[in-house]
């Protein structure tokens, strides 16, 4: 009985599961959190059939519109050669126009492109997920429409004889609907497979070896309809990187960087200036600035798995490190020839120290006044000595 329950749990999970580990990118959340990603065109986050800001309108129901949407960091395909890309579209509320693709290209598009392109740049090159409910070849054949078309090469055309799966058979009418319809593609050393919710409908072969960028496009062209799209999760086999917050250090001080070391994965940090190792996930960092300003001093990590150091994601840290300056404190006394009862005034002058600044008196050794620039005393003896401890916000 129980290896019946594991052979069935084993099948459930296989309809959605996904062979990378690690989320490299994702579009999710109400509202939507779009950090690391880039819009052009018409997109823009809005409510299209939910509330609370969590879809993404890549492009309009609206005539010869074009939007895309995509992320900032590349994948490079001659390193890192398996992704996994999940996500929810819609296509409705229009007259059926051109429709909505999942890319991955060497060049992002900006700007408008025309509506039969779907968005995409006639230059940009890679691979294109189509979904396409509108028919621009001809003769136009509108009975085998909407399509799933798998390209590649250099921009688009929903003619050429690459990968693609009709509705001849009545299959596909789904693509555009009023619903969202759950999609998955899978890039695996060339082998590329689309699934709409969770069935396999075509299949492909082409290798990539150039850094490119993952996102989506859509245009409308003479037609109609709204494409957006929700809950985007990109897995690769790169683990993310985590170099830390901005700091703001002393001259001469120690802070450390980075992030927990995590088994199996491989770090290495750049430049090696001021690092007390350039190998470990959180190194510390000390450098003395001689100059008159702030020195900025960059920090770069690229985190990879060991068993494939060349597959590896990048983050950055800003150090700021103040410069030497000569801290200087001195006391003055109001009086400097008294008899016995008469009040004396020390006051305390400070130079470079930033402020809040901190006051400790002392009288022989022993804390007294308060936390003042000043401290007045009408008790004194010969032989006692009257001194001050000044700290600055700038340590």
């Amino acid at each position: 009985m129980r290896a019946i329950l594991a052979f069935i749990l084993l099948i459930l999970f296989s309809a959605r599961g996904h062979t990378q580990s690690y989320i490299f990118a994702k579009l999710q959340g109400s509202p939507i959190d779009t950090a690391g990603w880039n819009f052009s065109g018409s997109a823009y986050i809005g409510n299209i059939t939910g509330t609370g800001n969590s879809e993404i309108m890549v492009c309009p129901a609206g005539n010869f519109l074009s939007g895309a949407v995509f992320y900032k960091n590349p994948i490079n395909l001659s390193l890192c050669n398996r992704w996994t890309a999940e996500f929810d579209f819609r296509i409705f509320d229009g007259s059926m126009a051109d429709g909505l693709t999942f890319c991955f290209l060497d060049v992002p598009p900006s700007g408008y492109v025309v509506g039969g392109g779907m968005g995409i740049p006639a230059t940009a090159n890679g691979l294109k997920i189509c979904f396409d409910p509108n028919p621009n070849c001809f003769p136009l054949d509108f009975g085998i429409y909407p399509k799933i078309e798998i390209r590649w090469g250099a921009g688009y055309d929903e003619c050429w004889k690459q990968p693609t799966v009709d509705n001849s058979t009545g299959n596909l009418s789904f693509v555009r609907s009023n619903t969202y319809n759950h999609a998955k593609i899978t890039y695996d050393n060339g082998n590329i497979s689309v699934y709409v919710n969770d069935v396999l409908y075509v299949t492909g072969y082409q290798q990539f070896n150039f850094a490119g960028y993952l996102g989506f496009t859509a245009a409308t062209g003479a037609k109609t309809d709204n494409h957006s799209i929700k809950n985007v999760t990109i897995y690769t086999d790169i683990p993310p990187s985590d170099a830390g917050s901005d700091q703001t250090i002393c001259s001469g001080e120690s802070v450390q960087i980075g992030t927990t070391n995590q088994a199996g994965y491989v770090y290495q940090w750049s430049p090696s200036q001021g690092l007390n190792s350039g190998t470990v996930s959180d190194p510390s960092v000390q450098i003395t600035n001689n100059n008159s300003y702030d020195s900025i001093q960059k920090y770069y990590v690229q985190t990879a798995l060991s068993g494939s150091p060349a597959c590896r994601s990048t983050d950055s840290i800003i150090i700021t490190v103040k410069p030497v300056l000569p801290y200087s404190a001195f006391v003055t006394a109001d009086k400097t020839n008294i008899t016995t009862g008469t009040p004396v005034t020390f006051t305390a002058t400070t130079a470079n120290l930033a402020f809040p600044i901190n006051y400790q008196w002392y009288k022989n050794n022993q804390p007294v006044g308060t936390n003042a620039d000043y401290y007045t005393d009408n008790s004194l003896n010969n032989g006692d000595s009257v001194w001050v401890s000044v700290t600055g916000n700038n340590s």
